[in-house]
């Protein structure tokens, strides 16, 4: 191997000494592919880990309320959902009388829907399915 190198000196140290800068290159550059590769994979296995835990995005039921006998949207409008689990989130109809309600997976097949506003005829629950959006009108009361 002392002969492929070219060296011609007997001594060990000096042989040594030649070798070093030529091997110490291959062994630095051998550590840092080795510590980028590692870094590379504890990259890697955080972001597996990562989305692996992350929670599913929230499904939404959406529709519009019109009042019954303007087909006018309505605003303000509360629009209550309970589901088969039993929980219950609410939220108002916007200035063009649609809401979207995100509630968290699993997306059952249908929930109960209940519309109140003050001034207004109140709908009894009404059994909704989540599948597509619900749209309703709303009589005033006299």
């Amino acid at each position: 191997m002392m002969e492929i190198q070219g060296i011609t000196t007997a001594d060990g140290t000096e042989a040594a000494a030649v070798l070093e800068p030529k091997l110490g290159w291959t062994f630095g550059l051998r550590r840092m592919l080795q510590a980028l590769v590692a870094v590379l994979m504890l990259a890697a296995v955080g972001f597996a880990g990562w989305y692996l835990q992350r929670s599913p995005p929230p499904w939404e039921l959406r529709g519009e309320i019109t009042g019954r006998q303007t087909r006018m949207p309505i605003a303000g409008v509360e629009v209550v959902v309970e589901t088969g689990a039993g929980e219950k989130r609410s939220v108002y109809t916007d200035g063009q009388g649609t809401y979207v309600l995100r509630l968290p997976q699993p997306q059952p097949k249908s929930v109960h829907v209940l519309f109140c506003k003050e001034g207004y005829e109140a709908e009894p629950a009404l059994n909704v399915s989540t599948s597509k959006p619900f749209d309703t009108d709303m009589a005033k009361l006299p």
